[in-house]
């Protein structure tokens, strides 16, 4: 029997900040409600916006929206692609920028024009989950979804990401993380992270920098997207044996002002960078 999915969304502004001042970005499809059984393929998209780089909140949006798209397929020449029509797509975005500026009283200041000829810039972490293929026809396929069925005889699901820069995925099963991606440690997290930026349309060294990853989901485990602030924090807990997965996958569910205040306290605390975070739990039920 094919296990269904569960999904929950946040999306938290650097204290001091409204929402849409936020420099994350966060895109889930199909779009639910954290109560709704998903039995299709999921495709999250989470793209943190370079606060030194202007209109990296812009950059970051449509950089999501282009990565979310569900025909995209599982191949890093594939994610580059939706990098690039996205790059493609900044110029006529900006000239349409410029524009409204002018019409609303406030053209571009001449220190703004150097920025703007640099581009913005983006971390992304595109990530698909595939529910187990009924109708699988080939051996390959059979023997694939054989090998992907746990000891309690429940098929998986698949997931695939790829990524670019410190926004990471955490595969947890039970209370073992079984895959960081694409760091590790919490000692690689630095600031000077690789970015996709709204001006490089160059295939070939987009493609040297992106990585991905692939695995299975058995009934029970967990997905957790954050961009680098909730990542660092989640991989120093786990790295002191703690359980932060335990604590994030009590707000599934929840109202998202609960979410809010936990990540307040832990700013609070010392133990939260202050800055944007994006967040999604996919729980496999």
């Amino acid at each position: 029997m094919r296990s269904p999915a569960f999904i929950a969304r946040y999306l938290v502004p650097k204290q001091g900040h409204r929402v849409e001042q936020c420099e994350d970005a966060v895109i889930v499809l199909p779009a639910s409600a954290p109560a709704d059984e998903i039995d299709q393929r999921i495709v999250a998209a989470l793209c943190d916006g370079a606060s030194e780089s202007l209109l990296a909140r812009a950059w970051a949006d449509m950089l999501a929206k282009h990565l979310a798209e569900p025909r995209i397929g599982h191949s890093v020449k594939r994610t580059v692609s939706a990098v690039t029509a996205a790059a493609d797509e900044w110029d006529t975005w900006l000239e349409g920028y410029v524009k409204h500026r002018e019409a609303a009283g406030r053209p571009l200041a001449w220190y703004e024009r150097p920025g703007l000829e640099r581009g913005a810039y983006a971390t992304l972490l595109r990530v698909a989950l595939d529910p187990p293929a009924a109708d699988a026809q080939t051996g390959d396929e059979l023997m694939r979804l054989a090998d992907a069925v746990g000891t309690t005889g429940r098929s998986a699901w698949h997931w695939h990401a790829a990524a670019l820069g410190d926004t990471c995925l955490f595969h947890v099963r039970g209370n073992r993380v079984l895959r960081a991606f694409p760091i590790e440690d919490s000692s690689e997290f630095d600031t000077n992270p690789s970015l996709a930026c709204s001006r490089n349309a160059d295939r070939a060294l987009l493609a040297k920098h992106v990585a991905d990853a692939d695995g299975w989901c058995e009934s029970g485990d967990q997905l957790y997207l954050a961009t680098d602030a909730l990542a660092a924090w989640f991989l120093r807990h786990t790295e002191a044996g703690d359980r932060p997965w335990a604590v994030l996958r009590e707000f599934a569910g929840r109202d998202v002002h609960e979410f809010e205040a936990f990540v307040a306290a832990e700013r609070a605390a010392g133990t939260l960078r202050n800055d944007d975070v994006a967040f999604v739990h996919i729980d496999i039920g």
